[in-house]
């Protein structure tokens, strides 16, 4: 018989259907591979942050109920335009949809996750500060229960698009699971295994889930030969304490059964997002009975302490510092509330450019997502390395000749910190220095490294730096300031005419990035209602994107909103009217003032 499967076309999914298709072929059946696009596929190609646009807000929402990578293949299934559908079971939601069942579920591969480094180093040799890329809330959780020092970043994209990410340095390693890394042939790039103890694994993971329409009983009879009992037992049992447990798109959740000694042995994991606080459970029980294993130990969870994870609210999320723009299913649940609430939220509705560095946009775009905004990302800053480090590195070896060090740009702070590491030093060589930074998230940056700032002004500007040092006598003192190649001079002006001696290093240079004009304007379509600039470099940059003499036209009737004072008036001097202002030069003051503009409004 013919057999048409559906699927998503990313490389591992369409690996997945062919090794389907190879088996119903063995069997004697004609078999083609349908390829469709899922709602979660769209929303992986965007940024970590990238917001629920209304326009797809719907769509999301049902994708919530029934999952982000398997909505439109099993409503094409229930249509009975293909006949099987092929997912990762950990993509499965635990409430099947009426009509469609799981037929099969073939031998798991390897559950396990898995660390890969650039470097090739372990988990455990990697340094403070280090930056790990993963998609899952699950993972994060565990990992910095782990080890504190390191940072999680988030990464999305197809597997190849994270190793790709970690070509190019946005992080120094990879949590992925080792399933998908081994079906792509890619097991040589895997530095460590994580045992089952450091890290369990998502419900499902490693499995595969074959589903067909229930009265569709001669595909059904072709299917179930491929289902591995042991396998299919393991699952049902993890799905049992997923179902019980109901756990919020904030809560990480993990499970894990295999066979032991004629028994089923099965853990649970719930943890705090922080990491701060790890609930885990085991138990054994009969491999006839997994829902009733799955219920036994969610129910120890609960006691254990996991109710009250689970019991947080939503809302302390989305008034927190980083909720997730796009939530991912087989880690999720209860989308459809959350959307349901957005209506409420203060800035529900409104569409918000960020012209942030894309790497850097996520804090910002994200804070506006949870207060209900559609964000477009428009990137006008690209940050390159300087053509040459040498004059940064002579600097830094010739550390104990300076008194202070000065820091304008959390980017600067990253790179002096890696040639810092480059030239063989490390933070203890900065024990000497008075080292001072413009604001918080340049502080932050020194934080992550384990160094504590000294100098930290009231006014996040070059002139409250300037005011923080004011009572001190700097007089034949020795200043290093690492920055971009073109920045404001007062620091360096005002300091040397108080008598310092300063040395300016280029740490980096600011370009503008290419984006074709019609990509700007199909980003503009709708047009925005505020388009945000976070620094003088975004406004200057945006302008060279549109071109000088377009720039008034194209923000015609769309709101400006600065970042402070020195933002606001590159913006006056390039012919546009500032509309909001923050009155604390951060981005969560500026968040404050477009929620505050809106609501005058």
């Amino acid at each position: 018989m013919k057999i048409v499967i559906g699927s998503r076309g990313s490389k591992l999914a369409l690996w997945q259907a062919n090794w389907v298709r190879d088996q119903l072929v063995a069997a004697g059946h004609t078999v083609e591979i349908k390829v469709i696009k899922t709602t979660g596929d769209k929303l992986q190609r965007s940024s970590p942050s990238q917001p629920l646009p209304p326009s797809i807000a719907q769509a999301v929402a049902e994708a919530g109920a029934k999952g982000l990578f398997i909505k439109e293949i099993e409503e094409a299934l229930r249509a009975g335009q293909v006949d099987v559908a092929v997912h990762s079971l950990k993509d499965l939601p635990t409430a099947q949809p009426e009509g469609l069942l799981v037929a099969a579920v073939p031998p798991r591969e390897d559950a396990r996750d898995v660390f890969i480094s650039r470097e090739g180093g372990t988990f455990t040799a990697l340094p403070s500060g280090a930056r790990i890329g993963t998609s899952s809330l699950r993972r994060e959780t565990q990992l910095r229960a782990l080890r504190s020092d390191v940072v999680v970043i988030p990464l999305r994209g197809n597997l190849d698009t994270r190793l790709r990410k970690l070509e190019r340095g946005d992080c120094e390693a990879l949590v992925l699971a080792a399933a998908g890394v081994h079906r792509l042939g890619l097991a040589a790039r895997i530095s460590a295994y994580f045992s089952l103890d450091e890290m369990c694994p998502a419900v499902g993971q490693g499995a595969l889930a074959i589903e067909v329409r229930q009265d569709d009983s001669r595909t059904r009879a072709a299917i179930e030969p491929l289902d591995h009992a042991p396998t299919h037992r393991a699952v049902r049992a993890e799905r049992a304490v997923l179902a019980r447990l109901g756990g919020g798109c904030q809560v990480p959740i993990a499970a894990y059964a295999q066979g032991e000694d004629g028994q089923l042995r099965l853990r649970g994991v719930v943890g705090s997002p922080s990491g701060g606080r790890i609930i885990r459970s085991q138990a054994s029980g009969s491999p006839q009975d997994p829902e009733g294993l799955g219920a036994a130990v969610a129910e120890e969870l609960l006691k254990l302490g996991a109710r009250e994870i689970l019991n947080t609210d939503v809302a302390a999320k989305v008034a927190g510092e980083k909720p997730p723009g796009v939530i991912v299913a087989g880690e999720v649940a209860n989308l459809r509330e959350q959307l349901n609430g957005s209506e409420r939220l203060p800035l529900f509705g409104k569409r918000i450019v960020v012209t942030r560095r894309r790497e850097q946009a996520e804090t910002l775009s994200g804070e506006l997502t949870a207060l209900g905004a559609e964000v477009v990302e428009v990137p006008t800053i690209e940050i390159r390395d300087p053509a040459s480090w040498e004059p940064l590195d002579a600097a830094i070896r010739r550390l104990e000749e300076f008194d202070y060090l000065l820091v304008t740009s959390a980017n600067g702070v990253r790179n002096f910190l890696a040639r810092l590491q480059a030239c063989g030093r490390d933070a203890r060589d900065l024990k000497g220095l008075t080292i001072g930074a413009i604001g918080p998230a340049t502080a932050g940056e020194f934080a992550k490294a384990g160094i504590k700032v000294d100098l930290l002004p009231r006014e996040y500007r070059a002139e409250g730096l300037l005011e923080a040092l004011s009572g001190r006598d700097v007089r034949g003192k020795a200043f290093l300031i690492p920055r971009a190649k073109v920045a404001r001079d007062q620091i360096p002006r005002v300091l040397a005419e108080r008598g310092a001696r300063v040395e300016v290093v280029e740490a980096y240079e600011t370009v503008v990035p290419e984006l074709p004009r019609e990509e700007l304007d199909r980003l503009f379509t709708p047009p925005p209602d505020v388009i945000t600039f976070t620094s003088s470099s975004t406004a200057q940059n945006f302008a060279k994107l549109v071109g000088e003499d377009r720039v008034a036209g194209v923000l015609r009737g769309i709101a400006i909103a600065s970042i402070g004072p020195v933002t606001s008036e590159t913006v006056r001097r390039l012919g546009l009217t500032v509309t909001i202002e923050a009155s604390e030069s951060t981005l969560r003051g500026l968040v404050r003032a477009l929620q505050q503009h809106f609501q005058r409004a």
